[in-house]
C-alpha cells in the first residue's frame, strides 16, 4: 500500500513538472498559460540565430512582461528614457548580456564492448498556438498539445552520425574507442531555431512552439555488453575523492547523463545491462538510515545521564563499542589490494582512531572532573526536560542517538579547556538533514554554559557562545528551537539556587539579534509595536514582528496587555499562563529580541546571522557581547549552522568577519572553539582553512551509522 502510494505521488510530481498535468491533456487539450511556465523541466529549447549569448528573459526584444522563458529578474539598473544615451523607448531594463544558453539537447554515454547494434527510441510533444483571441483590449494566449509519433531507429558503428526525426529534432550517436569498448555517447537534440529578426510577440510564440516538451531518449542494446562507464584516473582524484571512491566501490555505473540523469535496466535472466534512457526526474530508493546502538544502551538514556551519579561504566561500554567495529576496519583495510585504496582506508581508519581517542577522553574527563560531571548531568537534565516538553507525546523515553552522543564526549574537552590539541580544530557534525544535528550542539552548548557558571562564578556569566546561521527565516526558527533549552536551563537554575546555588543569580537567557526586518532595534520602536496590539485587533504579522507572540515553553499566547513589558533599557516578555512554570510570578521570559535589550543584558546565547556582525565597527555596546563593560568572560563557543551555503561572494565576506570576531574574542583573553554542521558538504578541509584558517576534523561520529 505504501509503495503504490509513493509511486503515485512521484508520477503526480513528473506530471506537474514535465507535464502532462491533466489526463485530458493527452489529447488536444487547451492551456491558457505558456506551457514553459507550466512545465519548466524536461523541455529542449529552440536555438537562438542572432542571439549569442544574450539571456532570453533580459527585456531586449521582448516587451515588459511578455517573456516566454520562466527566469526573470529585475535590473538594477534604472532604464534610459527616449532621447536619452541607450534609449530605445521600451520598458525594462538594459540587455542584460550574461553567458546563458537554455539546453536544446539531452542524452547520455555509456561503455559497449563487443559489436554494436542498438535500438533508439525518443519521444516528445509540442504545443501550438492556433490563434490569438482579444478580450478587454489584451491578447490572451493559449496552447494546444501535440504528441509527435515516437521515433524507433537503429544504429550500428557503420550508419551515419545522426537522423532527422520529424523534422523538428534529431538523433545523434558519437562513437570513440576506449580499452577494449567503444563509448557511445546518444543524443536527443531539437534542430529548430528562433531568431531576432522576427517580431516580439511573434517570437515568444514561436520560443514555445519550436520547444520540444516531455523529451525523452531510450536505447536499447541489442548488440553488445554494456560495461561500467570508465572512471576517473586514480591519479588525478585528491584525496576526498580517493576515499568516496573507496566508500562506494560497490555502486557501479553503466551511463552517464548529459543535461538530465541517466537510468538502465537489466535482463532478469542474465543480470545484463539492456536498457538506458534519459530521466529529468530520476527515482532512486533512499535506505533508512538505522541510528540505533548495539549493545548495552543505557549509556544513551537521558534519565540515567541526568542522575546524581552517571553510569560510567556504560559509557565506557559504548565507546569500547565504537572501537571494536574500528578495529574490524582496520583489519579490513590491510586486506584491501590496489596501494591507493589501501592509504585512503587507512587514512579513514585513523580518523575513526581519532574518534575513539577523543570520546574515551571525554568519559574519563567526567569521571575524575567533578565539575566536567556536575555540567554534564545538568545539560542532560536540560535536554530531558524540553524534549519531554515537546516531544509530542513519545512512547520511548528521551535518549541520544549514537551519533549526538559521541560528538558530546569527543567535543567536550576541547569546548571547555583551551590547553587541549583540539581547541584549534573546528568540528563538523556531518548528518543527515532531520537526523538530530541541532539537538547534538545544543547539548553542547547547554553542557558549556554550565560549565562558566561552576568554574568561573559569575565571571562565566553573560555570552558564552554565538549560534549563527546564514538565511534569517533559519535564525528565527533555531531561536525558537533554542528557546525551549534555555527555559528549561532556567529553570533548572532557579531549583538549584533554593539549594546548592551552584548556578548563580543570572539568569540563563536566549537573544536574537538580526536585522530591523525581522524585529525592532530599539524598545522605542518594540513599545510601539505593543501599543499598536493594544489599541485593538492585529494580524499575525504585527505579532510575529516581536519574534515571540507565544510563549517558547507552554505556548500560550500572549496576552496583549500583559505580555509584553517595555522597560528602561530593557524588553521582555512575560508569560500569562498560571499553570506554566513561567507564568506562576513576574519573572521574565529568559528571551530577548531588541538589539539595546540584549546590549544591556547580553544573553548566555546570543543566535544572529554573519552580517549583523557587520555592526561591531560602529555599534560599540556590541563589545557586551563579548565581556566588555560587565567583566564577562568572552565567548567560548562559536557555532556556524548549515556550513555548505557559506561559499562564493558570502564566504569571503564571512572570511573577513570570522577574523574580526576571533581578534575580538582573543583581545579579551580567550581562545574560541569552532563548532559547525551541515547534512551535505564536500571539500570541507579547504572551506574552512579557507574562513577559518583552522583545520577541520569529521571526527566521524556520524560513523555510528554503520556501526549501529
Amino acid at each position: 500500500m505504501y509503495v503504490k502510494a509513493r509511486q503515485r505521488l512521484v508520477d503526480w510530481l513528473e506530471r506537474q513538472l514535465i507535464g502532462p498535468a491533466a489526463p485530458n491533456e493527452e489529447g488536444r487539450a487547451e492551456i491558457d498559460m505558456s506551457p514553459l511556465d507550466r512545465y519548466p523541466v524536461g523541455v529542449l529549447h529552440p536555438l537562438r540565430s542572432e542571439e549569442r549569448g544574450v539571456d532570453p528573459a533580459s527585456s531586449a526584444g521582448v516587451e515588459e512582461g511578455e517573456s516566454d522563458y520562466p527566469l526573470q529578474e529585475e535590473d538594477s539598473a534604472e532604464a534610459p528614457r527616449d532621447g536619452e544615451p541607450g534609449g530605445s523607448g521600451r520598458k525594462g531594463g538594459p540587455v542584460r548580456r550574461r553567458r546563458y544558453v537554455p539546453p536544446s539537447s539531452v542524452g547520455f554515454s555509456f561503455c559497449v564492448r563487443g559489436e554494436v547494434r542498438l535500438r533508439i527510441e525518443a519521444q516528445a510533444a509540442v504545443y501550438v498556438q492556433p490563434t490569438y483571441r482579444a478580450e478587454r483590449g489584451r491578447f490572451e494566449r493559449s496552447y494546444v498539445r501535440e504528441k509527435l509519433e515516437p521515433a524507433d531507429v537503429s544504429f550500428t558503428c557503420d550508419d551515419s552520425r545522426f537522423r532527422i526525426w520529424d523534422g523538428r529534432a534529431g538523433i545523434d550517436v558519437r562513437s570513440r574507442p576506449h580499452g577494449p569498448g567503444t563509448i557511445l555517447t546518444v543524443t536527443l537534440f531539437n534542430r529548430q531555431a528562433v531568431g531576432r529578426s522576427e517580431v516580439a510577440r511573434e517570437r515568444a510564440v514561436a520560443r514555445v512552439e519550436r520547444s520540444l516538451f516531455e523529451a525523452r531518449i531510450e536505447c536499447l542494446v541489442e548488440e553488445g555488453e554494456v560495461v561500467d562507464y570508465p572512471r576517473v584516473d586514480p591519479s588525478l582524484l585528491t584525496d576526498e575523492e580517493r576515499e568516496l571512491e573507496l566508500q562506494y566501490r560497490e555502486r557501479r555505473i553503466f551511463a552517464v547523463g548529459h543535461g538530465a540523469a541517466a537510468e538502465w535496466s537489466e535482463d532478469e535472466g542474465t543480470g545484463k545491462i539492456v536498457r538506458i534512457r534519459s530521466s529529468f526526474l530520476p527515482r532512486a530508493e533512499s535506505p533508512i538510515v538505522s541510528v540505533a546502538a548495539r549493545g548495552d544502551a543505557k549509556a544513551l538514556d537521558m534519565e540515567l545521564l541526568a542522575a546524581d551519579e552517571l553510569p560510567l561504566e556504560a559509557l565506557r561500554g559504548f565507546v569500547g563499542e565504537y572501537a571494536d567495529w574500528a578495529r574490524e576496519r582496520r583489519v579490513e583495510s590491510r586486506l584491501i589490494e590496489d596501494e591507493r585504496d589501501r592509504d585512503a582506508a587507512h587514512r579513514i581508519c585513523e580518523r575513526m582512531e581519532g574518534a575513539h581517542e577523543r570520546m574515551l577522553r571525554g568519559v574519563e574527563m567526567l569521571a575524575g572532573d567533578e565539575n566536567a560531571a556536575l555540567a554534564f548531568r545538568f545539560a542532560n537534565r536540560a535536554m530531558l526536560g524540553q524534549m519531554i516538553r515537546f516531544g509530542g507525546g513519545r512512547d520511548e523515553p528521551p535518549a541520544w542517538r549514537p551519533f549526538q552522543l559521541g560528538f558530546l564526549l569527543g567535543t567536550i574537552e576541547s569546548t571547555v579547556s583551551e590547553r587541549d590539541d583540539h581547541r584549534d580544530v573546528l568540528d563538523l557534525i556531518w548528518f543527515q538533514t532531520g537526523g538530530g544535528k541541532t539537538e547534538a550542539y545544543l547539548g553542547l552548548i547547554a553542557f558549556l554554559l554550565v560549565w562558566r557558571r561552576l568554574v568561573y562564578g559569575e565571571s562565566g556569566g553573560g555570552t558564552a557562545a554565538f549560534m549563527r546561521y546564514t538565511l534569517r527565516l533559519l535564525t528565527r526558527q533555531q531561536f525558537e528551537r533554542a528557546a525551549g533549552l534555555i527555559c528549561a536551563l532556567e529553570l533548572l537554575r532557579r531549583e538549584d539556587a533554593a539549594g546548592k546555588g551552584w548556578l548563580g543569580d543570572e539568569p540563563f537567557s536566549v537573544g536574537i539579534w538580526v536585522g530591523s526586518g525581522v524585529c525592532p532595534n530599539t524598545i522605542r520602536d518594540a513599545a510601539a509595536i505593543v501599543d499598536e496590539m493594544q489599541a485593538g485587533d492585529v494580524d499575525d504579522k504585527v505579532r510575529n514582528s516581536l519574534l515571540l507572540s507565544r510563549c517558547p515553553w507552554c505556548r500560550e499566547l500572549f496576552d496583549c496587555e500583559s505580555g509584553y513589558e517595555a522597560a528602561y533599557r530593557d524588553f521582555r516578555f512575560h508569560c500569562g499562563n498560571l499553570d506554566c512554570d513561567f507564568g506562576r510570578n513576574d519573572d521574565p521570559l529568559p528571551c530577548r529580541v531588541v538589539d539595546e535589550s540584549l546590549y544591556e543584558h547580553p544573553p548566555s546565547l546570543l543566535i544572529a546571522t554573519i552580517d549583523k556582525f557587520a555592526r561591531l565597527a560602529w555599534e560599540e555596546r556590541a563589545g557586551a557581547f563579548f565581556g566588555a563593560g560587565h567583566d564577562y568572560r568572552a565567548p567560548d563557543l562559536v557555532l556556524q549552522d548549515e556550513l555548505h551555503l557559506i561559499s562564493g561572494p558570502l564566504g569571503s565576506v564571512a572570511g573577513l568577519y570570522e577574523a574580526g570576531i576571533e581578534t575580538a574574542v582573543r583581545c579579551r583573553g580567550v581562545k574560541p572553539k569552532y563548532i559547525a554542521s551541515t547534512a551535505t558538504i564536500r571539500m570541507a578541509s579547504e572551506q574552512v582553512r579557507a574562513l577559518y584558517g583552522r583545520e577541520v576534523a569529521v571526527e566521524l561520529w556520524s560513523k555510528f551509522v554503520y556501526g549501529g
